[in-house]
């Protein structure tokens, strides 16, 4: 089952989000460079490739929040193409989630997130962006049933689409376990940053040192991370 939310600007770990009138914590964000600030770092193709710049531009300025922001340049329709926008995020079996995201493009684009068995096809569609000719974000609540990996799949996009800001988090019962989640999210996120870094020795260094020094309470690990 999946519903579409309103948009909470600024949402942080832990906060609170009423959901099918129930009271939920966000835990971290899957996505480790969610609003492109790391360039395309993270992100791959339909075929599992990172993407090329002759099909997506990182934009440094102009996103919905006056920042960085990705720019699809592609018109190709099947979804296992250099031109297409496919990236892989494992998922817990019966969890809900919340996933959010702001798209600009107001022809018929396929802009979706879904949940998927192999990885070769959309088995179950968990949230589909509407068209928008300016930015607009759009949210959406779900559960993952007995999926263990979701995907954001994005095709057809006659070169004009937009992407920025996205969160796609995990939804627990209590604040403690939300900011737990956080904390393992975050270092995940870490590691992919130092990968990134990897032809820069000093700041690979820097990074692990901060990691190592990390301790205390998972609210205490997640003000510091």
């Amino acid at each position: 089952t999946r519903t579409q939310e309103t948009v909470i600007n600024d949402l942080q770990v832990g906060d609170a989000l009423s959901v099918g009138g129930r009271t939920r914590y966000v835990g971290g964000n899957l996505m480790p460079n969610p609003d492109f600030d790391l360039g395309t770092l993270g992100w791959t193709n339909g075929q599992g490739q990172p993407l090329t710049d002759e099909c997506f531009t990182v934009v440094p300025v102009g996103g919905i929040d006056g920042g960085a922001f990705l720019r699809a340049w592609s018109s190709e329709t099947g979804m296992n193409t250099a031109g297409a926008l496919k990236t892989f995020f494992p998922i817990q079996p019966g969890q809900d989630y919340y996933f959010s995201g702001s798209v600009c493009n107001d022809e018929v684009a396929m802009h979706r997130l879904s949940l998927t068995k192999d990885g070769s096809k959309e088995d179950s569609v968990a949230a589909s962006f509407s068209l928008a000719p300016v930015w607009a974000s759009q949210s959406f609540t779900f559960n993952s049933g007995d999926y263990t990996q979701a995907m954001f799949v994005c095709r057809r996009m006659n070169g004009k689409s937009l992407f920025d800001k996205f969160m796609f988090c995990a939804l627990f019962d209590s604040r403690e376990e939300a900011i737990a989640d956080g904390v393992a999210c975050l270092r995940r996120s870490a590691a992919v940053v130092q990968e990134h870094v990897a032809a820069h020795p000093e700041l690979v260094d820097e990074l692990s040192q901060v990691l190592a020094a990390v301790d205390g309470t998972d609210e205490t690990c997640y003000t510091l991370l």
